[in-house]
């Protein structure tokens, strides 16, 4: 009698030399996204501030207006996961582009929205992310954390 054992699970490493983007790539992907259809600019902003700010897809669906303060230049982010919630400094292009969709949205509490006006799924705006990711390192989408700390120690 044969007995048939589940296939070997391939280690990452060997399908792909990494599974985080370069800063380069990111802003690429950025560039990208933010130019293509009638929600680049959401998409964009979308992307932007997971990258710049590691926030996972339930972060970024459940932002509000309430939580961003033009004045100050600044947003809070309500972190899940046992993560620490805390108000994080936004650029200036972060700030272009969120008051530019403040203005295609006016109506809606959330900063990403549906073509509906209700507030984006997750799955939606992981879709989004994965969508323009792909191009770089296949269907796996790695974190946003992940590639925000490379960056930031990219700064250091």
């Amino acid at each position: 009698m044969t007995h048939n054992s589940p296939p070997l699970k391939v280690p990452n490493l060997e399908k792909r030399t990494r599974e985080h983007l370069l800063p380069n790539e990111v802003e690429a992907m950025i560039k990208a996204a933010s130019r293509v259809g009638r929600h680049g600019l959401r998409d964009g902003t979308l992307i932007l501030l997971a990258y710049r700010h590691g926030l996972r897809v339930s972060e970024l669906v459940t932002l509000r207006w309430e939580q961003v303060d033009f004045s100050s230049g600044t947003i809070y982010i309500n972190r899940l996961k046992h993560g620490l919630s805390s108000t994080h400094p936004l650029r200036a292009r972060e700030l272009r582009w969120l008051r530019q969709l403040k203005r295609e949205y006016p109506n809606s509490p959330y900063l990403f929205v549906s073509e509906r006006g209700t507030p984006m799924a997750a799955a939606t705006a992981f879709n989004i992310i994965r969508r323009w990711y792909s191009g770089w390192l296949g269907d796996k989408c790695a974190s946003a954390y992940v590639t925000s700390c490379l960056w930031v120690l990219s700064r250091i």
